[in-house]
């Protein structure tokens, strides 16, 4: 139903026409400095005009003044009279703000904020004045200021105008200036403002209701629930139906039995007196045939309403989500309005011209996500104007407009929310870049030069990181890009940067549509389900166990595009205990181009949409977990948290051991201590590091040369070979080659000990099959014994 507007108080009111007519006013001011045409000036008019009428009825004779002055400017502008110059603009916006400032107060706090804002105010009215009076007074016709006053005047409360008729039902009316009847419609005309009827707008003839965030979250949660319960039946059917084609199946067997039997013979004959005792002659298969024909015709009677219920509560379910996913989803536009202004004031502070393009503006989006935008689009405008535009004498050098143009773009594509924040400017300077990075020691320059554009680009987002040449109040001091970095993942999204010399940068933002739902992909670890969010993973493979190649004792697989992704149990980030992996191992890989990292897991389990459920309080953050669902059976599901689990894994490569895939198998089952080849034709070496290994309780069997050494590898055997590289007969790279081609020793793990620490030499040993490359310059009795551990754990 409408609401009954006879419910608000005057001041009320008032709030309500100033919420509409100020957000028009500040967009039509923006687009008036871009485009200064008269008729984009009437709708401005319209509503100074508005406010100022609505002002003398509840007596705010402040806000009166302040949009009298405003309404004379913009009139003198339209006629001709005025030529709007930047200082307009200024005093025009500057009053638009007082005005902003108050409609977002409550309405009992108009009166006393006004009175704060009376200075102001004040010297706001006089500036605007002056403007006005620097007009030649040939060209400023007065006739029209004082009709357009008189009209002003018509709305002060008079014997004419019945007070009481503002409490009816119906908002009060304001009749026009006789001066603003030029055609409306115009693209900057402003929305409809409170004052008009209700039955004038769509949304009031549907009816309004106010939900409080918290219910409506409620109503989101039941929705998706209903969706997640209605993919129960889908099953059900199909397994009912599966039983119809066995009872159809029992009852062909059955009339196959009889079709054997004349009418009064016994099943057996004479001979199988237990098939006698059972009665089971042609009246008995008879009976039977009957009851099976029974059954099947009340399974039809049931399967087939039953499956026509379940197409039904799946399209009426997923009618339901929808809707309520609507109710939540609010257009782009609300983000989005206040930043052409943001824009225009921040480029004339850095002398600079700019205008800001918005296009998907009715894009919708989900409310928590919208709120959560804000911060991250005013990072990334300021970037585009301040670090991307440049002034307008070097755009008119490289014979572009002065006038630099920012792209906020909204709009969804293939299930997500893609948001571009673009410029046309000089786009990112690499040169420059890789000089930041080499002064700040993030990296030497001689591997900034071998860095590519995307990689070069990711230093961008660390925290302190800038590119600017002094600290500015807009910019030098590294704080931006990582913030807005680190609130995009928040809410498990993307960002990512395309650039062209000379043609501008894109930041592209890529958002899940809604947080209230997720589309997930479920996998087993440790005999429990566990949910990975879709929009983090960037593919699924099946590995054998023998495919997985290893490197220093980490395990990697090398995929179709040729990358090499590092493997690790997704038991051992979680903390669970770890259980034998099938032979072809599924793997999730997360992360990006830049940084990805496969996780081991016991089986996938499919896709399924689930509805968030966020985790109590008072459990704190809980480590590599986002939050909670339910899965259609009931049984609850932990949704990972993509960003924390690859934290963890960075953290468990630098500092923890990684557990091997298929390393549980007989060499941790097998009785007695772990056993180690050393291969070396030095015999203090080999005394040493025999002693190192035995002394933490390996068992160590040695070998003077490589020969020798793949003699024992082949008669016994060992969990790990360690070897020397410049050995006679044959070298510890020959023996590694060796081992790593033998079918039944390729799994065995080989580290290299040596004198040769180049990087070439370690590139041929790891290049030869080695898993570990230890440097004897470089040898600390710990380090054998970390690499040891490290490869096939302790003994």
């Amino acid at each position: 139903m409408s609401p009954n507007l006879a419910d608000f108080s005057l001041l009320e009111l008032f709030s309500m026409e100033l919420q509409s007519n100020h957000q028009a006013m500040e967009n039509g001011l923006v687009g008036l400095e871009a485009d200064p045409r008269p008729e984009r000036v009437e709708p401005l008019m319209r509503a100074a005009h508005s406010i100022k009428g609505a002002a003398r009825i509840v007596d705010l004779p402040q806000a009166v003044a302040l949009a009298h002055a405003m309404e004379e400017v913009l009139l003198a502008a339209q006629k001709g009279a005025l030529a709007l110059t930047a200082d307009h603009m200024d005093a025009l916006l500057a009053a638009s703000d007082i005005f902003g400032r108050l409609a977002r107060l409550a309405p009992a706090e108009l009166s006393a904020a006004l009175e704060a804002e009376a200075p102001q105010a004040t010297e706001l009215g006089q500036r605007l004045h002056a403007l006005l009076i620097a007009t030649p007074p040939e060209a400023a016709p007065q006739k029209q200021l004082d009709q357009n006053e008189t009209a002003g005047q018509d709305l002060v409360p008079g014997p004419d105008l019945d007070m009481e008729s503002l409490r009816t039902g119906s908002p009060p009316t304001f009749p026009p200036s006789p001066s603003l009847s030029s055609p409306e419609g115009s693209a900057a005309s402003p929305a409809p403002p409170a004052s008009a009827s209700p039955s004038d707008s769509p949304d009031a003839q549907d009816g309004v209701v106010r939900l409080s965030a918290e219910v409506l979250s409620r109503l989101m949660g039941l929705a998706g629930q209903c969706l997640v319960e209605a993919s129960v039946l889908p099953p059900l059917v199909k397994d009912l139906r599966s039983q119809r084609r066995d009872l159809l199946e029992l009852s062909g067997v059955l009339s196959d039995l009889r079709a054997y039997l004349p009418d009064g013979a016994r099943l057996g004959g004479q001979a199988q007196t237990g098939w006698e005792r059972a009665g089971l002659d042609r009246a008995g298969l008879d009976k039977a045939a009957a009851l099976v024909q029974a059954l099947t015709d009340a399974h039809n009677r049931t399967v087939d309403p039953l499956d026509a219920l379940s197409r039904r509560l799946d399209i009426f379910s997923s009618r339901l989500y929808r809707q309520v996913l609507a109710s939540r989803m609010r257009p782009f536009e609300e983000s989005a309005r206040h930043f052409p202004r943001l824009v225009r004031d921040l480029a004339r502070e850095l002398g600079k011209e700019a205008a800001l393009d918005l296009k998907g503006l009715h894009t919708p989006v989900d409310r928590d996500i919208l709120d959560r935008l804000e911060a991250p689009f005013i990072h990334l405008l300021r970037n585009a104007v301040d670090h991307g535009l440049e002034s307008p004498a070097q755009r008119a050098a490289v014979g572009k407009p002065p006038q630099g143009r920012v792209t906020l773009a909204a709009r969804h594509l293939a299930g997500i929310l893609e948001v571009r924040v673009e410029d046309d400017g000089a786009g990112i300077n690499l040169s420059q870049l890789r000089a930041a990075i080499a002064n700040r020691g993030l990296a030497d320059p001689e591997m900034t030069a071998r860095m590519d554009a995307d990689e070069l680009y990711d230093f961008l987002f660390l925290p302190g990181f800038s590119t600017a040449g002094h600290v500015s109040q807009v910019s030098g001091r590294g704080v931006g890009l990582d913030v807005v970095k680190t609130m995009i993942q928040e809410v498990g999204g993307q960002l990512r940067v395309e650039s062209r010399p000379g043609l501008g940068t894109a930041f592209i933002l890529r958002l899940p549509l809604t947080l209230s739902v997720v589309r997930a992909l479920v996998v087993m670890v440790a005999a429990e389900p566990y949910a990975i969010p879709l929009s983090r993973i960037s593919r699924v493979l099946e590995v054998p166990q023998s495919g997985l190649a290893s490197l220093e004792g980490r395990q990697y697989v090398t995929l179709d595009d040729g990358d090499t992704v590092g493997v690790v149990q997704t038991a051992q980030l979680l903390n669970l205990p770890g259980s034998d992996l099938p032979e072809d191992v599924p793997l999730v890989v997360l992360g990006n181009a830049e940084t990805r990292h496969a996780l081991a897991v016991e089986a996938l389990l499919g896709e399924r949409d689930l509805v968030v459920k966020p985790l109590d309080r008072r459990l704190g953050k809980v480590p590599n977990v986002a939050a909670a669902a339910l899965l259609e059976d009931g049984s609850p599901v932990l949704i990972l948290d993509a960003d924390d689990v690859l934290r963890s894994v960075e953290s468990l490569l630098t500092t923890g051991r990684i557990v091997r895939v298929g390393l549980s198998g007989k060499r941790e089952q097998a009785d007695g201590p772990k056993r180690v080849l050393v291969v070396d034709d030095s015999l203090t070496v080999r005394e040493v590091e025999r002693q190192l290994l035995a002394n933490r309780g390996y068992h160590v069997v040695t070998a003077v040369d490589g020969m020798e050494g793949l003699a024992a590898a082949r008669s016994g055997e060992f969990d790990l070979i360690v070897t020397d590289v410049d050995m006679p007969r044959m070298t510890g790279l020959e023996l590694t080659r060796a081992i790593k081609t033998d079918p039944a020793l390729r799994d065995t793990p080989v580290m290299i000990v040596s004198y040769k620490d180049r990087d070439a030499d370690r590139l041929a040993g790891l290049a030869a099959g080695a898993d570990y490359y230890l440097a004897k310059s470089g040898f600390r009795d710990e380090a054998l014994l970390t690499a040891a551990a490290d490869l096939i754990g302790e003994p």
